[in-house]
């Protein structure tokens, strides 16, 4: 085994089923994951307004953002990349790889490649020939990761538009006091995030290192579903990956209790019942008609170029 493992990025609005997807994955033999890492916005120091929901409006939030990406095109670290590196290496415990991080190099690019080496270094330790890390908002960084991660590959997750703003704004009125209820607190900021992530996702779902999964495929032909996957990951398919997933979920989720409990529950269809419970019939046409309108075809089931 060579020192580089298959790097997958799984990416995707909040609240599409990375987390399940993840999951799943995870639990096949040659395949590693960690929990969100969300390196790469670190990497930028961006706060990334459209994706949070709140742009930037005040003099000072634009004149950061505009540093953001000043610093973005110099190719200048953020220096919050190395308090994400110690996070995840203290979740993983392997404190000892701290040194392969470069401490005083400001270059993005160095820190990047030392960010997909010590994941490679991790994953080829434990004799797992691919890593999986899962930031959905590394959707927003695509063009930075391909930048300085080669070779790489992406797997995009899409849900029904409707679904996800309705599980935006629920999980937002289930947890008052959280990030979900500060960022995503109307179905318009919650309707631009998912136009936004579906408008990226066409961009790069026809490249042969993107593959698109597509929720409600997932859900329904499990089996079918991860077998395509496999395949674009050029792994073989493994039956215990159905029945693993919440094992290897008590390792990548940090909210056992809270939003992502769910994946320790049996897989089934989420959709259609907030969407109908939360808003009324002016505000579910409303929504309908300012969300960006997609085919069935669009990403169904092997949804990426021949490789």
């Amino acid at each position: 085994m060579n020192g580089t493992a298959s790097r997958v990025f799984l990416v995707g609005i909040m609240r599409s089923g990375t987390t399940l997807l993840q999951s799943l994955l995870a639990a096949h033999s040659q395949v590693t994951s960690c929990p969100e890492t969300m390196f790469f916005r670190s990497l930028v120091g961006e706060n990334l307004a459209w994706w949070r929901g709140k742009p930037p409006n005040s003099f000072l939030d634009k004149l950061r953002c505009s540093w953001s990406r000043c610093r973005e095109r110099l190719g200048l670290a953020h220096p919050m990349a190395r308090w994400r590196i110690n996070s995840l290496l203290t979740e993983v415990h392997r404190l000892d790889l701290q040194g392969m991080f470069p401490v005083k190099s400001r270059s993005m690019r160095r820190q990047a490649t030392a960010f997909a080496e010590i994941l490679d270094r991790v994953a080829l330790d434990q004799d797992k020939t691919v890593w999986v890390e899962k930031s959905p908002e590394h959707i927003a960084y695509i063009e930075l990761i391909e930048r300085y991660v080669q070779p790489v590959k992406f797997i995009h997750i899409v849900r029904n538009g409707a679904d996800v703003v309705a599980s935006l704004m629920d999980v937002g009125r289930q947890y008052r006091k959280s990030h979900w209820k500060t960022y995503w607190n109307t179905p318009d900021k919650c309707i631009d995030l998912w136009n936004e992530a579906i408008r990226v996702t066409r961009l790069h779902m026809h490249k042969p290192h993107h593959h698109v999964v597509r929720y409600e495929q997932l859900v329904d032909d499990t089996p079918g579903v991860l077998a395509d996957v496999c395949e674009f990951l050029r792994i073989p398919y493994e039956e215990d990956m159905l029945h693993g997933y919440t094992s290897a979920a008590e390792q990548l989720v940090r909210n056992k209790t809270g939003w992502q409990a769910k994946v320790f529950k049996p897989i089934d269809n989420a959709n259609g019942t907030k969407f109908f419970e939360i808003f009324d019939e002016d505000q579910q046409r409303y929504i309908r008609n300012r969300l960006s309108p997609v085919t069935e075809a669009e990403f169904g089931r092997r949804a990426h170029a021949t490789v």
